[in-house]
């Protein structure tokens, strides 16, 4: 895998690497932290009993039930986590126009690449993002390449009226060969996702992520 090959995978973690896998999703739970901070996690809640959160259940079971609409001018947390969710099934897909569709247009954006040494960094606005997200599709096409992600955990914060939100996380890009299913690279990130609502829809205005390769 070359150097270019290896920034532009690390391009597709800017949204595919917001949410989880559609089998993850349908079983997030909602819990409480040691902090009493709530904690969104494909595991269940040390202390609580295993019952997917009402965020994974108001997101629907397919791609098909997704709306990014602001629920009378307020974002929700059922609304976060069905745009993460959306973002790792366009993202896992290649629909890099579907991924674009979800940054607001005065988005800004960092990815800083660990990998290397010196550490890389790419970063811009909407129209950096999109072409980031276009190379990115392409290049796991045409390699004939197929990305995976796990998440351990996703924390969802909302402002006190309801009009911008925060999202962290880490999450791990496995990339394998499609015919083979050979490992061909793994990903690691750290990230802070922030939204706000525009035109009534609730769209990505900042994306920061940590990644560095682990194989």
């Amino acid at each position: 895998m070359s150097f270019i090959s290896a920034r532009s995978l690390l391009a597709a973690a800017m949204l595919v690497g917001t949410g989880l896998s559609s089998a993850q999703a349908n079983n997030l739970f909602k819990c409480t932290d040691a902090r009493g901070q709530v904690v969104y996690s494909d595991r269940a809640c040390a202390s609580e009993a295993p019952t997917p959160s009402a965020a994974a259940t108001a997101s629907g079971k397919n791609a098909a039930s997704f709306s990014n609409a602001a629920v009378k001018g307020k974002i929700t947390e059922a609304a976060i986590a069905a745009i993460l969710r959306q973002a790792i099934d366009l993202g896992t897909r290649g629909d890099y126009k579907g991924q674009c569709a979800l940054a607001a247009p005065d988005i800004a954006f960092s990815i800083t690449d660990n990998s290397t040494k010196p550490p890389g960094t790419m970063a811009g606005k909407r129209k950096e993002l999109c072409e980031l997200q276009r190379a990115s599709a392409q290049t796991m096409a045409s390699n004939g390449l197929r990305a995976s992600v796990q998440q351990s955990g996703v924390q969802i914060k909302i402002n006190a009226d309801g009009t911008q939100a925060t999202a962290k996380h880490t999450h791990t890009h496995t990339t394998t060969a499609k015919e083979d299913r050979e490992v061909v690279m793994v990903q690691t990130c750290q990230q802070e996702d922030a939204f706000g609502i525009y035109d009534g829809k609730i769209l990505y205005n900042s994306v920061r992520s940590v990644c560095k390769q682990i194989s």
